[in-house]
Protein backbone atom coordinates (compact mmCIF):
# COMPACT_ATOMS: atom_id res chain seq x y z
CA UNK A 1 0.00 0.00 0.00
CA UNK A 2 1.56 3.30 -0.72
CA UNK A 3 2.20 5.88 1.67
CA UNK A 4 0.51 8.93 2.56
CA UNK A 5 2.11 11.89 1.03
CA UNK A 6 1.35 15.18 2.00
CA UNK A 7 -0.27 17.72 -0.33
CA UNK A 8 2.23 20.08 0.25
CA UNK A 9 5.20 18.41 -1.20
CA UNK A 10 3.62 17.08 -3.95
CA UNK A 11 4.13 18.44 -7.61
CA UNK A 12 1.63 17.93 -10.14
CA UNK A 13 2.10 18.39 -14.01
CA UNK A 14 1.39 22.58 -14.46
CA UNK A 15 4.86 22.44 -11.65
CA UNK A 16 6.57 19.88 -13.75
CA UNK A 17 6.08 21.92 -17.06
CA UNK A 18 7.37 24.69 -15.13
CA UNK A 19 10.72 23.10 -14.07
CA UNK A 20 11.12 21.41 -17.16
CA UNK A 21 11.02 24.59 -19.06
CA UNK A 22 13.36 26.48 -16.50
CA UNK A 23 15.66 23.68 -17.13
CA UNK A 24 15.95 23.98 -20.60
CA UNK A 25 15.41 27.99 -21.01
CA UNK A 26 18.62 27.83 -18.87
CA UNK A 27 20.86 25.80 -20.86
CA UNK A 28 20.17 27.56 -23.62
CA UNK A 29 21.18 31.18 -21.82
CA UNK A 30 24.64 29.68 -20.56
CA UNK A 31 24.86 27.87 -24.05
CA UNK A 32 24.71 31.47 -25.68
CA UNK A 33 26.99 32.88 -22.91
CA UNK A 34 29.97 29.85 -23.29
CA UNK A 35 29.58 29.43 -27.17
CA UNK A 36 28.94 32.95 -27.83
CA UNK A 37 31.95 32.94 -31.01
CA UNK A 38 30.04 29.93 -32.72
CA UNK A 39 26.20 30.18 -31.23
CA UNK A 40 23.98 33.33 -32.24
CA UNK A 41 20.66 33.86 -31.05
CA UNK A 42 17.63 32.38 -31.86
CA UNK A 43 14.97 34.65 -31.65
CA UNK A 44 12.18 31.65 -32.00
CA UNK A 45 14.57 28.90 -29.82
CA UNK A 46 12.07 29.32 -26.15
CA UNK A 47 9.27 28.52 -28.84
CA UNK A 48 10.97 25.29 -30.96
CA UNK A 49 11.78 24.37 -27.52
CA UNK A 50 8.41 24.22 -25.99
CA UNK A 51 6.88 22.79 -29.12
CA UNK A 52 9.81 19.74 -29.45
CA UNK A 53 11.93 18.64 -26.49
CA UNK A 54 9.73 19.89 -23.77
CA UNK A 55 6.32 18.68 -25.00
CA UNK A 56 8.46 15.54 -25.79
CA UNK A 57 9.80 15.04 -22.06
CA UNK A 58 6.33 16.45 -20.65
CA UNK A 59 4.26 13.45 -22.10
CA UNK A 60 7.13 10.85 -21.16
CA UNK A 61 7.26 12.06 -17.39
CA UNK A 62 2.96 11.66 -17.53
CA UNK A 63 3.41 7.92 -18.69
CA UNK A 64 6.82 7.65 -15.96
CA UNK A 65 4.82 9.74 -13.41
CA UNK A 66 1.23 6.85 -13.32
CA UNK A 67 3.29 3.74 -14.49
CA UNK A 68 4.01 2.59 -10.77
CA UNK A 69 0.33 4.01 -9.46
CA UNK A 70 -2.93 2.13 -8.95
CA UNK A 71 -5.84 3.03 -10.89
CA UNK A 72 -7.27 5.35 -7.94
CA UNK A 73 -4.28 6.94 -7.54
CA UNK A 74 -3.82 8.34 -11.27
CA UNK A 75 -7.39 9.37 -11.53
CA UNK A 76 -6.41 11.75 -8.48
CA UNK A 77 -2.70 12.49 -10.44
CA UNK A 78 -4.63 13.74 -13.28
CA UNK A 79 -8.05 15.41 -11.60
CA UNK A 80 -5.15 17.63 -9.33
CA UNK A 81 -3.28 18.36 -12.18
CA UNK A 82 -5.83 19.37 -14.48
CA UNK A 83 -6.77 21.77 -11.82
CA UNK A 84 -3.70 23.15 -11.67
CA UNK A 85 -4.20 24.31 -15.32
CA UNK A 86 -7.33 26.31 -14.32
CA UNK A 87 -5.33 28.11 -10.89
CA UNK A 88 -1.56 27.71 -12.40
CA UNK A 89 -2.29 30.07 -15.16
CA UNK A 90 0.82 32.02 -17.13
CA UNK A 91 -0.35 35.21 -15.66
CA UNK A 92 -0.32 33.68 -11.46
CA UNK A 93 2.79 32.30 -12.15
CA UNK A 94 5.41 34.47 -13.45
CA UNK A 95 7.04 35.54 -9.99
CA UNK A 96 6.99 31.32 -9.01
CA UNK A 97 8.80 30.66 -12.71
CA UNK A 98 11.23 33.32 -12.05
CA UNK A 99 12.65 31.92 -8.90
CA UNK A 100 12.47 28.24 -10.45
CA UNK A 101 14.78 30.17 -13.29
CA UNK A 102 17.41 31.71 -10.86
CA UNK A 103 17.49 28.65 -8.32
CA UNK A 104 18.32 26.16 -11.51
CA UNK A 105 21.08 28.59 -13.10
CA UNK A 106 22.91 28.92 -10.19
CA UNK A 107 22.56 26.01 -8.54
CA UNK A 108 23.74 24.00 -6.46
CA UNK A 109 23.76 26.97 -4.61
CA UNK A 110 20.99 27.91 -3.11
CA UNK A 111 19.88 31.73 -3.95
CA UNK A 112 17.75 34.24 -2.62
CA UNK A 113 14.96 35.13 -5.07
CA UNK A 114 15.89 38.39 -7.07
CA UNK A 115 13.89 41.08 -9.00
CA UNK A 116 16.68 41.96 -10.79
CA UNK A 117 15.61 44.57 -13.99
CA UNK A 118 17.61 43.02 -16.69
CA UNK A 119 16.71 39.15 -16.11
CA UNK A 120 12.73 39.88 -15.18
CA UNK A 121 12.58 41.46 -18.76
CA UNK A 122 14.23 38.34 -20.17
CA UNK A 123 12.39 36.38 -18.08
CA UNK A 124 9.33 38.10 -18.93
CA UNK A 125 10.36 37.77 -22.59
CA UNK A 126 10.03 33.85 -22.47
CA UNK A 127 6.94 33.84 -20.54
CA UNK A 128 5.48 35.18 -23.60
CA UNK A 129 6.28 31.75 -25.52
CA UNK A 130 5.14 29.88 -22.54
CA UNK A 131 2.09 31.74 -22.21
CA UNK A 132 1.12 30.79 -26.04
CA UNK A 133 1.46 26.95 -26.00
CA UNK A 134 0.58 26.74 -22.27
CA UNK A 135 -2.83 25.70 -23.61
CA UNK A 136 -0.77 22.89 -25.62
CA UNK A 137 -0.12 20.85 -22.43
CA UNK A 138 -3.65 21.07 -21.02
CA UNK A 139 -4.59 19.32 -24.32
CA UNK A 140 -2.01 16.87 -24.05
CA UNK A 141 -2.63 16.24 -20.02
CA UNK A 142 -6.61 15.87 -21.33
CA UNK A 143 -5.64 13.16 -23.89
CA UNK A 144 -3.13 11.00 -21.60
CA UNK A 145 -6.31 10.83 -19.43
CA UNK A 146 -8.50 9.68 -21.97
CA UNK A 147 -6.38 6.77 -23.14
CA UNK A 148 -6.02 6.35 -19.25
CA UNK A 149 -9.53 5.72 -18.92
CA UNK A 150 -10.45 3.88 -22.33
CA UNK A 151 -6.79 1.82 -21.77
CA UNK A 152 -7.06 0.78 -17.86
CA UNK A 153 -10.61 1.42 -16.53
CA UNK A 154 -12.66 1.04 -19.55
CA UNK A 155 -14.54 3.67 -19.27
CA UNK A 156 -16.65 4.67 -22.12
CA UNK A 157 -17.01 8.73 -21.93
CA UNK A 158 -20.50 9.83 -21.53
CA UNK A 159 -22.03 12.37 -24.35
CA UNK A 160 -21.64 15.23 -22.17
CA UNK A 161 -17.95 14.39 -21.91
CA UNK A 162 -17.79 14.06 -25.66
CA UNK A 163 -19.76 17.64 -25.87
CA UNK A 164 -17.22 18.56 -23.69
CA UNK A 165 -13.72 17.19 -25.42
CA UNK A 166 -15.22 19.33 -29.12
CA UNK A 167 -13.10 22.07 -28.54
CA UNK A 168 -10.28 19.32 -28.58
CA UNK A 169 -11.11 18.68 -32.54
CA UNK A 170 -11.20 22.44 -33.29
CA UNK A 171 -7.98 23.36 -35.42
CA UNK A 172 -5.62 25.81 -34.10
CA UNK A 173 -2.47 25.79 -36.42
CA UNK A 174 -3.02 28.99 -38.19
CA UNK A 175 -3.88 30.58 -34.68
CA UNK A 176 -0.50 29.48 -33.26
CA UNK A 177 1.29 30.50 -36.38
CA UNK A 178 -0.16 33.91 -35.55
CA UNK A 179 0.78 34.68 -32.20
CA UNK A 180 3.97 33.76 -32.78
CA UNK A 181 4.10 36.53 -35.63
CA UNK A 182 3.23 38.88 -32.94
CA UNK A 183 6.07 37.96 -30.58
CA UNK A 184 8.57 38.23 -33.42
CA UNK A 185 7.54 41.96 -33.46
CA UNK A 186 9.80 42.69 -30.56
CA UNK A 187 12.49 40.23 -31.60
CA UNK A 188 12.74 41.92 -35.11
CA UNK A 189 14.04 38.64 -36.72
CA UNK A 190 12.85 39.62 -40.28
CA UNK A 191 12.98 42.68 -42.57
CA UNK A 192 9.75 44.50 -42.02
CA UNK A 193 8.05 44.51 -45.47
CA UNK A 194 8.30 40.49 -45.12
CA UNK A 195 7.16 40.44 -41.61
CA UNK A 196 4.08 42.58 -43.35
CA UNK A 197 3.46 40.25 -45.83
CA UNK A 198 3.52 37.48 -43.76
CA UNK A 199 1.13 39.65 -40.75
CA UNK A 200 -1.41 39.50 -43.93
CA UNK A 201 -1.06 36.08 -44.83
CA UNK A 202 -1.50 35.30 -41.02
CA UNK A 203 -4.54 37.27 -40.96
CA UNK A 204 -6.44 35.88 -43.70
CA UNK A 205 -5.65 32.27 -42.85
CA UNK A 206 -6.51 32.72 -39.06
CA UNK A 207 -9.83 34.13 -40.28
CA UNK A 208 -11.13 31.56 -42.56
CA UNK A 209 -9.84 29.15 -39.56
CA UNK A 210 -11.95 30.68 -36.89
CA UNK A 211 -15.24 31.04 -39.26
CA UNK A 212 -14.47 26.63 -39.86
CA UNK A 213 -14.21 26.33 -36.16
CA UNK A 214 -17.14 28.21 -35.34
CA UNK A 215 -19.00 26.09 -38.20
CA UNK A 216 -18.21 22.37 -36.28
CA UNK A 217 -18.42 23.92 -32.36
CA UNK A 218 -21.79 23.53 -30.54
CA UNK A 219 -23.67 26.81 -30.89
CA UNK A 220 -23.49 27.10 -26.82
CA UNK A 221 -19.31 26.55 -27.27
CA UNK A 222 -19.24 29.43 -29.79
CA UNK A 223 -19.12 32.27 -27.82
CA UNK A 224 -16.39 31.48 -25.14
CA UNK A 225 -14.44 29.93 -28.04
CA UNK A 226 -14.31 33.25 -29.60
CA UNK A 227 -13.73 35.20 -25.93
CA UNK A 228 -10.79 32.61 -25.52
CA UNK A 229 -9.45 33.53 -28.86
CA UNK A 230 -9.47 37.32 -28.20
CA UNK A 231 -8.23 36.80 -24.32
CA UNK A 232 -5.64 34.79 -25.72
CA UNK A 233 -4.26 38.08 -27.88
CA UNK A 234 -4.83 40.64 -25.08
CA UNK A 235 -1.10 40.07 -23.75
CA UNK A 236 0.31 41.39 -26.58
CA UNK A 237 -2.36 44.96 -26.65
CA UNK A 238 -0.54 48.37 -26.20
CA UNK A 239 -1.37 51.37 -24.90
CA UNK A 240 -0.21 53.45 -28.07
CA UNK A 241 0.04 52.09 -31.71
CA UNK A 242 2.56 52.99 -34.24
CA UNK A 243 0.21 55.48 -36.34
CA UNK A 244 0.90 56.41 -39.97
CA UNK A 245 1.07 60.36 -38.46
CA UNK A 246 4.39 59.08 -36.35
CA UNK A 247 6.23 57.20 -39.88
CA UNK A 248 5.66 60.44 -41.55
CA UNK A 249 7.50 62.72 -39.05
CA UNK A 250 10.16 59.99 -38.71
CA UNK A 251 10.58 60.10 -42.50
CA UNK A 252 10.86 64.16 -42.53
CA UNK A 253 13.32 64.45 -40.23
CA UNK A 254 15.65 62.07 -41.90
CA UNK A 255 14.46 63.58 -45.23
CA UNK A 256 12.92 60.63 -46.79
CA UNK A 257 10.08 61.39 -49.28
CA UNK A 258 6.64 59.75 -47.92
CA UNK A 259 5.39 57.24 -50.11
CA UNK A 260 1.85 57.80 -51.68
CA UNK A 261 1.37 54.13 -51.89
CA UNK A 262 2.49 50.99 -50.02
CA UNK A 263 4.08 49.70 -53.00
CA UNK A 264 7.57 51.33 -52.59
CA UNK A 265 10.17 50.03 -54.89
CA UNK A 266 9.98 51.82 -57.66
CA UNK A 267 8.39 54.76 -55.94
CA UNK A 268 10.41 55.27 -53.11
CA UNK A 269 13.76 52.97 -53.22
CA UNK A 270 15.85 54.12 -50.17
CA UNK A 271 13.06 53.52 -48.14
CA UNK A 272 12.20 49.69 -49.84
CA UNK A 273 15.98 49.03 -49.25
CA UNK A 274 15.67 50.22 -46.02
CA UNK A 275 12.60 48.13 -45.26
CA UNK A 276 13.52 44.88 -47.10
CA UNK A 277 16.82 44.44 -44.79
CA UNK A 278 16.84 42.46 -41.28
CA UNK A 279 17.98 44.58 -38.77
CA UNK A 280 21.74 44.77 -38.41
CA UNK A 281 21.76 43.07 -34.95
CA UNK A 282 24.13 39.90 -33.93
CA UNK A 283 23.52 38.23 -30.57
CA UNK A 284 21.73 41.76 -29.45
CA UNK A 285 24.59 43.82 -29.75
CA UNK A 286 24.72 46.28 -33.23
CA UNK A 287 27.37 45.00 -35.91
CA UNK A 288 29.40 47.88 -37.38
CA UNK A 289 27.02 48.40 -39.99
CA UNK A 290 24.32 49.59 -38.07
CA UNK A 291 23.01 52.94 -39.08
CA UNK A 292 20.81 54.37 -36.57
CA UNK A 293 18.73 56.03 -39.18
CA UNK A 294 17.84 52.50 -40.56
CA UNK A 295 17.06 51.53 -37.64
CA UNK A 296 14.39 53.72 -36.34
CA UNK A 297 12.61 53.36 -39.03
CA UNK A 298 12.50 49.72 -39.15
CA UNK A 299 11.74 49.32 -36.03
CA UNK A 300 8.27 51.79 -36.44
CA UNK A 301 7.22 50.06 -39.37
CA UNK A 302 7.65 46.71 -37.15
CA UNK A 303 5.46 48.61 -34.75
CA UNK A 304 3.02 49.95 -37.56
CA UNK A 305 2.42 46.89 -39.12
CA UNK A 306 1.99 44.76 -35.85
CA UNK A 307 -0.83 47.40 -34.88
CA UNK A 308 -3.01 47.52 -37.80
CA UNK A 309 -3.30 43.93 -37.94
CA UNK A 310 -3.99 43.48 -34.49
CA UNK A 311 -6.34 46.27 -34.59
CA UNK A 312 -8.29 44.22 -37.62
CA UNK A 313 -8.14 40.70 -35.76
CA UNK A 314 -9.91 42.28 -33.09
CA UNK A 315 -12.11 43.96 -35.25
CA UNK A 316 -12.84 40.59 -36.97
CA UNK A 317 -13.78 38.34 -33.35
CA UNK A 318 -16.26 41.46 -32.67
CA UNK A 319 -17.76 41.28 -35.76
CA UNK A 320 -18.04 37.48 -34.90
CA UNK A 321 -19.30 38.03 -31.71
CA UNK A 322 -22.01 40.59 -32.69
CA UNK A 323 -23.11 38.13 -35.69
CA UNK A 324 -23.40 35.73 -32.49
CA UNK A 325 -25.54 38.03 -29.96
CA UNK A 326 -27.82 40.23 -32.16
CA UNK A 327 -27.81 43.70 -30.36
CA UNK A 328 -31.67 43.62 -28.29
CA UNK A 329 -33.14 47.13 -30.22
CA UNK A 330 -33.09 44.26 -32.98
CA UNK A 331 -35.21 42.24 -31.49
CA UNK A 332 -37.47 44.95 -30.56
CA UNK A 333 -38.49 45.94 -34.36
CA UNK A 334 -40.23 44.17 -36.02
CA UNK A 335 -42.47 45.90 -38.72
CA UNK A 336 -41.21 49.60 -37.80
CA UNK A 337 -38.91 50.15 -41.01
CA UNK A 338 -38.57 53.10 -42.97
CA UNK A 339 -40.13 52.99 -46.20
CA UNK A 340 -37.36 54.02 -49.45
CA UNK A 341 -37.57 54.26 -53.16
CA UNK A 342 -33.88 53.12 -53.40
CA UNK A 343 -33.07 49.64 -54.44
CA UNK A 344 -30.75 47.78 -52.44
CA UNK A 345 -28.05 48.30 -54.28
CA UNK A 346 -28.65 52.05 -54.09
CA UNK A 347 -29.29 52.08 -50.24
CA UNK A 348 -26.09 49.94 -49.80
CA UNK A 349 -23.63 52.15 -51.58
CA UNK A 350 -25.23 55.55 -49.57
CA UNK A 351 -24.54 53.63 -46.29
CA UNK A 352 -21.01 52.47 -47.73
CA UNK A 353 -19.51 55.93 -48.68
CA UNK A 354 -21.45 57.75 -45.51
CA UNK A 355 -19.22 54.65 -43.12
CA UNK A 356 -16.04 55.54 -45.51
CA UNK A 357 -16.48 59.46 -44.42
CA UNK A 358 -13.51 61.07 -42.64
CA UNK A 359 -13.43 61.06 -39.58
CA UNK A 360 -16.13 58.63 -38.84
CA UNK A 361 -19.75 59.62 -38.78
CA UNK A 362 -21.23 56.79 -37.38
CA UNK A 363 -20.36 55.63 -33.63
CA UNK A 364 -19.81 51.98 -34.13
CA UNK A 365 -17.63 49.15 -33.34
CA UNK A 366 -18.07 47.28 -37.10
CA UNK A 367 -19.66 47.15 -39.81
CA UNK A 368 -21.85 43.78 -39.01
CA UNK A 369 -23.50 46.66 -36.65
CA UNK A 370 -24.16 48.88 -39.25
CA UNK A 371 -25.96 46.21 -41.93
CA UNK A 372 -28.12 44.87 -39.05
CA UNK A 373 -29.07 48.16 -38.23
CA UNK A 374 -29.75 49.19 -42.25
CA UNK A 375 -31.54 45.63 -42.91
CA UNK A 376 -33.74 46.00 -39.65
CA UNK A 377 -34.52 49.99 -39.83
CA UNK A 378 -35.07 50.34 -44.08
CA UNK A 379 -37.15 49.04 -46.57
CA UNK A 380 -36.76 49.10 -50.65
CA UNK A 381 -38.97 49.41 -52.96
CA UNK A 382 -38.65 45.22 -53.47
CA UNK A 383 -38.01 44.02 -49.81
CA UNK A 384 -39.49 40.91 -48.36
CA UNK A 385 -41.39 41.00 -44.84
CA UNK A 386 -38.25 39.49 -43.76
CA UNK A 387 -36.47 42.48 -44.47
CA UNK A 388 -33.16 43.26 -46.55
CA UNK A 389 -30.34 40.48 -46.40
CA UNK A 390 -27.61 41.21 -44.10
CA UNK A 391 -25.47 38.82 -46.39
CA UNK A 392 -26.67 40.73 -49.37
CA UNK A 393 -25.78 43.80 -48.00
CA UNK A 394 -22.36 42.96 -46.73
CA UNK A 395 -21.56 41.46 -50.09
CA UNK A 396 -22.79 44.83 -51.92
CA UNK A 397 -20.28 46.97 -49.49
CA UNK A 398 -17.54 44.90 -50.50
CA UNK A 399 -18.49 45.08 -54.19
CA UNK A 400 -20.60 48.24 -55.27
CA UNK A 401 -23.08 47.62 -57.83
CA UNK A 402 -21.98 49.84 -60.97
CA UNK A 403 -25.64 50.97 -61.97
CA UNK A 404 -26.06 52.08 -58.12
CA UNK A 405 -22.84 54.55 -58.73
CA UNK A 406 -24.53 56.00 -61.66
CA UNK A 407 -27.79 56.63 -59.69
CA UNK A 408 -25.46 58.36 -56.98
CA UNK A 409 -23.25 60.40 -58.98
CA UNK A 410 -26.26 61.65 -60.94
CA UNK A 411 -27.77 62.75 -57.36
CA UNK A 412 -24.42 63.72 -56.14
CA UNK A 413 -24.85 67.00 -58.46
CA UNK A 414 -27.76 67.85 -56.95
CA UNK A 415 -26.95 67.89 -53.76
CA UNK A 416 -24.20 69.96 -54.34
CA UNK A 417 -26.01 72.55 -55.78
CA UNK A 418 -28.46 72.74 -52.86
CA UNK A 419 -25.54 72.99 -50.52
CA UNK A 420 -24.28 76.17 -51.84
CA UNK A 421 -27.71 77.74 -51.37
CA UNK A 422 -27.03 78.03 -47.84
CA UNK A 423 -23.58 79.17 -47.72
Amino acid sequence: MTNPVSITKEKFLVEELETLFAVESVNYYKKLINEWETTSIDPMEYDKMLSGKIYWQFNKLIYDKIKPLTNFEVTRYFALSLAQFKTHTPENRIENFTKIYQQEYWSPTKVIFNKDANELHCICHIWLFYTNHFNRFRLATENAQEEFKSGVLGIIPTNSHVTDANPKHINEEHFLIYTKLLLVNSLHAMPPLAYKKQLSDGLRRIKHEIIGNLFILMKDDRKPYLNSISHSLTDFKKTTYTTQLDIDKCLQKHNIPIPIAEVLENENKNLFEILSSIPRQVNGKFTLEYDEQWHEIQLLYFDYFFSKSLIRIHRFLAEQLEELNPSTYIAEIEKHRLKTNLSVPQLALLFKMLSDLKPNIFNINSEAELLRFISANFETKQSKEEGISTDKLRILFNQPDSKAADFWEKHYYTLLAETKKFK
